[in-house]
This record gives C-alpha cells, structure tokens and sequence, in this order.
C-alpha cells in the first residue's frame, strides 16, 4: 500500500477515500433506516395507548354497570392490539441481528393443516378449505416453529380481507415445496403487489399492524425461500432441505 517515500500511492489513497464514503454513506443509510422505523413503531403505538388511557379514565369516572362493561371491553382489545404490536416489533428486531434457523425434519403437511385449523377456530364464519398435491411422505429440513409464524401471519392476513372463504393449496415440486393461499377479497391493488410486505405498510382499516407479511417474508428468505403476491395470491416456497442433512 505505501511506496518507498512511506506515502499512499495515487490508485490506493482513491480507493481509501471511496471505500470510507462508502462506510459512511452505509452508516448514514442505517441511521436513517432506524430512525424511520422507530418513528414508525412510535406512529402505530400512538392510537392504542390513547385508546387505552381513554378507557382508563372513564372507567374512574365510574358509571352504569353497561357502560362499565363497555369500556373494559374496549380496554382488552386495545391492550391485546399493544400486546400484537410489541411482539412484532421485538420479531423484526430479532430478524435484522440476524435469523438463526433450527432445522430439523418436519412435517410441513400437518404444520400446515394446524394453522389452518387455528385460523378457522378464530373466524368461523369463514369457510376455510386445505388442498395437497404430491408432497413427498420424507419431512423437509425446516424450522418448524419460524414456519409456524410464516403460515399463521399469511393466514391471519388472508380472514382479515377475506369475505367468505380462504383456499390453501400445498404442493411440492423439485424439492421445493409450495403453499399458495388465496381469498375471496378484493385482493391487492394493481402495482402494490410489492409495496404490501413493507413494514408498517396496511391495506385499508382492517386491524393489523403492518408487519405481519414483512415478518414472513424475511422468515421465508431465511430459509432460502421467498413470500410473494401473484395473480393466484400469496405464494410461499422453501427449498425442502433434504440434501443438507
């Protein structure tokens, strides 16, 4: 790196300059990046926490036994809604130190029917139907529970805007397996068929917190896979990892 004089040479002292610009300009990114997200974050626990106090200094007001049990109501939806939040948050902030996956042989076709049940179990009113095609009876080499959280934010995306049924299909191909969930919704608006796994990013006023897909998205992509949104719906695919046992 020095010549004989002791001093940077012309091409090494350049190349010095460009790679601190590019140090700071990284650093600068990141910093804009953290705080964008903890305005965020601040911006959607704003409305709860104002609900929340609301409820609590009406319900020391006091009142008739109705309005009470109005309030305490409002109060556990509110506190549930924060408690939702919180949980993201810490995920995301898990997920960008780094997803650390603990593979083992799993049982993707009955983690895939329990999510479907649980989802069913909390929306029955919506007709909930699960199809498989040609998954192969060897387990896959997958984080059970990191694919647990995948399905249950997909899924609790799709009761959300779905008006009467949701479609899972399951499949495997090439060792790679394919789970495409779709809904009787109006679906995602032309040209946000990306934009929709941003974080804190929602459609409409139906109750989520924004990062649910984000989560699964990154969750899939730590697997090697993706979550993506087509003209057939959310389709999730994780290589089978068969081969890294």
């Amino acid at each position: 790196m020095f010549g004989v004089s002791g001093m940077c040479s012309e091409p090494d002292q350049a190349d010095y300059v460009a790679m601190l610009e590019r140090v700071v300009a990284e650093a600068r990114a990141a910093e804009a990046r953290s705080r964008r997200f903890l305005a965020d974050a601040a911006h959607q626990l704003r409305t709860p926490v104002a609900g929340i106090q609301m409820c609590a200094e009406n319900l020391l007001l006091g009142g008739d036994q109705a309005e009470q049990d109005l309030l305490l109501g409002n109060l556990l939806r509110e506190t549930t809604r924060v408690s939702r939040l919180v949980t993201s948050l810490l995920q995301i902030a898990d997920q960008d130190e780094g997803e650390t996956l603990d593979r083992s042989p799993c049982d993707f076709v009955s983690v895939c029917k329990n999510e479907v049940d649980r989802a069913w179990s909390v929306a029955p009113h919506l007709d909930f139907r699960l199809r498989v095609e040609g998954v192969s009876t060897i387990p896959p080499n997958l984080d059970a529970n990191k694919v647990r959280e995948i399905l249950a934010n997909i899924l609790d995306n799709a009761k959300r805007h779905a008006l009467q049924r949701v479609e899972v299909l399951v499949r495997e191909a090439d060792n790679w397996l394919e789970m495409v969930i779709s809904d009787d919704g109006g679906g995602v608006p032309a040209g946000m068929e990306e934009t929709i796994f941003d974080r804190f990013f929602s459609i409409g006023e139906t109750g989520g917190s924004g990062l649910g897909l984000a989560i699964a998205q990154q969750l899939a992509r730590a697997h090697g896979g993706n979550l993506s949104y087509g003209s057939s719906g959310f389709v999730l695919s994780l290589p089978t990892g068969r081969d890294e046992r």
